[in-house]
Order: C-alpha cells, then sequence, then structure tokens
C-alpha cells in the first residue's frame, strides 16, 4: 500500500463516513415509505370492504 499523507486519510474517512451516513438514512426513509404505503393500502382494502 502507498505511503499518504494523513490528512488525505482523514479526508477520505471522512467522506466515506458521510457517504455512510446519507446511505443509511435514505435506507431508513425508503422502509419508512413502504410501511406507510402498507398502511395505505390497508386503509384502502377496509374502505373497499366498508363499501361492498
Amino acid at each position: 500500500m502507498p505511503q499518504m499523507a494523513p490528512s488525505l486519510w482523514l479526508i477520505i474517512y471522512l467522506f466515506m463516513s458521510l457517504t455512510m451516513i446519507l446511505i443509511t438514512n435514505n435506507l431508513f426513509f425508503m422502509v419508512k415509505k413502504k410501511e406507510n404505503m402498507k398502511e395505505i393500502m390497508k386503509m384502502n382494502k377496509t374502505k373497499k370492504f366498508l363499501w361492498q
């Protein structure tokens, strides 16, 4: 492994940690949206049953 300046390693580490945080936040919001979609689908099903 080539020897690099510590500041460059620090920049790489910060960049990687920020990207990981952003990815995990996006995944968390996607899961929340899926749960909301499931709840909406359940509400629609109950409404259909009520209309029948």
